[in-house]
């Protein structure tokens, strides 16, 4: 490769990076830019750069029985095992233009990301009550089609830079804007499951670098941006079934020595497909510090801390007509250490929930869906839970019209009013084999609430399975094991997990009855290039 080809190569990434290190700061960290020369790209002349990378993976699963009640006399008394097949194809095609001299921008890129295969297929599994879960799966066949993630142009250079288009939303840790990666034991997230969905936003954003990187490749000492949003699709809002949210944000971030972080504000209007209109101010700090760091050891702590304000009226009351008052928060923490091929991380995580449903606050915070924690408690029961939940209210046996916004009480797999403890370690044995194990305990903020349940209890704290004033949502052990083969620009990964899940007395039903544990098994097969 040329030497000057070369040389643009190394300001590609270094400008990229400086792009957009203000939203994605695990990108800044872990010095992931978003034009990665070990994979797939081809030059032509000086200055021109074709990159073609993608990835396919390929996932079997199984899931025993969930012991959940659905309030139906024709329904089963839980809710079915299913074996799944998933498969999804991902291409990343982008175009670069560098020249070290050019002025006031060094880069021009312009990028692409879609999954142009994203399909499932469950198999006997009848799980009609996943329903009201967007993503939930179901034995109808093939389900989930492929869409467009990111179209956008970036234009950059040593000390300014713009980027409009399509494009995934990320912060600090992922807790509340994430880009949903499938895991990477690079980084220092859950290495359990995989993603489903990603934060996407029609984006126009500015960011600034008043002191340039130290070296090529580097995060900027400081970086500060401002960028105006159309939310596409997240959590809250779906531009296509109707959702309008719109959404002003500037950030601050920057690193001295070992120490980094940075600070993120939002501003966001939404106005509900359904009615109704959510107004809320969302601020964000995360942290992190490389306390020791040597050839032997590494010792580290990061963390990320949000409360969001505001006021909504999408949800309604009988009791308390107008708009509901918003204040919540969450937060998490990590502790690693890593010496030679041993890494252990103990991760604490707290949501702030709701014990009163029917009074005009909402105090319950959410993490963002793609948010891993674990295999079984928070992505597969809680979200089945709350699904269930959603379809009881539009049972009409109980009700003739659901009460606004009730599908929003689907989790979705997210950490949702409640606390867990979370260690985990890693061993590699071999620069292709890792193997990884994680230990999870979780409990609700205070006695646990299921709003169809508790509505027939005259506001009592019911659970799912109808227990009476239960905050435990149980204990969960995961297994994995992790080998990737690489190649000059080819990298076959195969990955198998199993997750074990005992319910807390948050599942007991009525006369104290304690529900069966619950088994996850996944394999994964994936190519990237």
């Amino acid at each position: 490769m040329p030497r000057r080809v070369r040389r643009s190569l190394f300001l590609a990434a270094a400008f990229a990076l400086g792009a957009t290190a203000a939203s994605s700061s695990p990108a800044a960290a872990q010095q992931r830019p978003v034009f990665d020369p070990t994979r797939l790209h081809m030059t032509a002349g000086d200055s021109l750069i074709v990159a073609v990378p993608g990835e396919m993976t390929l996932t079997f699963g199984h899931l025993d029985a969930l012991p959940i009640d659905v309030e139906d006399a024709d329904a089963a008394r839980t809710v079915p095992e299913e074996d799944f097949l998933r498969a999804r194809l991902r291409l990343q095609p982008s175009l670069l233009l560098t020249g070290a001299g050019w002025r006031p921008f060094a880069l021009y890129q312009l990028a692409a990301d879609a999954d142009v295969l994203h399909h499932l297929l469950a198999v006997g599994s009848g799980r009609d009550a996943l329903t009201y879960d967007p993503v939930g799966r179901s034995d109808a066949g093939f389900s989930g089609d492929g869409y467009l993630q990111q179209l956008y142009a970036l234009a950059a250079g040593p000390n300014f830079a713009l980027k409009v288009g399509l494009m995934r939303s990320h912060w600090g840790l992922g807790m509340l804007a994430n880009e949903g990666e499938d895991p990477d034991l690079n980084g220092t997230g859950s290495p359990f499951g995989y993603a489903e969905r990603a934060d996407r936003v029609v984006r126009a954003q500015v960011a600034v670098f008043p002191t340039a990187a130290e070296k090529p490749g580097a995060e900027p000492p400081l970086t500060l941006a401002v960028a105006f949003d159309a939310v596409v699709e997240d959590d809250t809002a779906s531009w296509s079934a109707g959702d309008r949210a719109y959404q002003a944000l500037a950030a601050v971030r920057g690193h001295y020595g070992r120490f980094s972080g940075g600070f993120y504000g939002v501003h966001r209007r939404q106005k509900h497909h359904e009615g109704g209109e959510t107004i809320v101010t969302v601020l964000d700090a995360e942290a992190r510090g490389d306390f020791v760091r040597s050839k032997d050891l590494h010792v580290w702590l990061e963390g990320e801390a949000a409360t969001i304000l505001g006021s909504s009226s999408l949800a309604q009351s009988a009791t308390e007509p107008g708009a509901f008052d918003v204040k919540s928060s969450g937060g998490v923490l990590r502790f690693g250490v890593g010496a030679g091929v041993f890494e252990g991380l103990l991760e604490l995580g707290v949501a702030s929930g709701d014990d009163n449903p029917f009074d005009e606050k909402i105090r319950d915070f959410s993490f963002d869906r793609e948010y891993r924690v674990g295999l079984l408690m928070f992505r597969e029961m809680m979200r089945t839970s709350t699904a269930i939940t959603a379809l009881n209210l539009a049972d009409p046996t109980w009700q003739g019209t659901p009460p606004r916004g009730y599908e929003h009480l689907t989790t979705e797999g997210a950490v949702r009013g409640a606390s867990y403890v979370n260690p985990r370690i890693t061993v590699r044995p071999t620069r292709e084999l890792a193997l990884y194990a994680g230990f999870l305990y979780g409990a609700s903020d205070g006695a646990y609430v299921d709003p169809f349940r508790s509505s027939l209890a005259g506001g009592a704290a019911v659970g799912p399975n109808g227990a009476l004033e239960k905050d435990a949502l149980g204990i969960e052990v995961d297994l994995g094991a992790r080998y990737v083969k690489r190649f000059e620009r080819l990298a076959l990964v195969a990955r198998a997990e199993l997750g074990w899940f005992n319910p807390g007395g948050v599942f007991d039903r009525a006369a104290g009855e304690e529900v069966d544990d619950v088994l996850g098994f996944w394999l994964h097969l994936g190519a990237r290039w």
